[in-house]
């Protein structure tokens, strides 16, 4: 079963780049194609097999998504990590300015 898999990921890597403008006569004959390959290889496989191959494929996608969801959760907390400390700097330069023209006010009036 876990070769039928690697088959698929392997057609699946063959596919061509969909393209965002109109595709040419040549990218049309590469899709046509890759749809052959495809419908060749899903037509070989058993009812089990198509079953097997449909659940890892939504396996792996749900692990991507949740891989995704995890990565854009750690930079938003890294992205706010890094604004606070930002901040925190900044309040603590704001601080030193302040005792340090205090020092000097008392000792002006000293």
């Amino acid at each position: 079963m876990e070769q039928i898999k690697h088959q698929w990921e392997d057609i699946q890597a063959s596919a061509p780049k969909q393209v965002k403008s109109k595709p040419s006569a040549e990218q049309l004959v590469l899709f046509q194609e890759h749809k052959q390959r495809v419908t060749t290889f899903l037509g070989n496989l058993t009812k089990e097999e198509r079953i097997f191959l449909k659940h890892e494929t939504n396996q792996d996608a749900k692990s991507k998504e949740t891989k995704d969801r995890q990565k854009q959760m750690e930079q938003k907390q890294l992205k706010t990590s890094e604004e606070t400390n930002v901040s925190s700097k900044e309040t603590k330069d704001r601080q030193k300015q302040m005792e340090q023209k205090q020092l000097k006010t008392s000792e002006e009036t000293n």
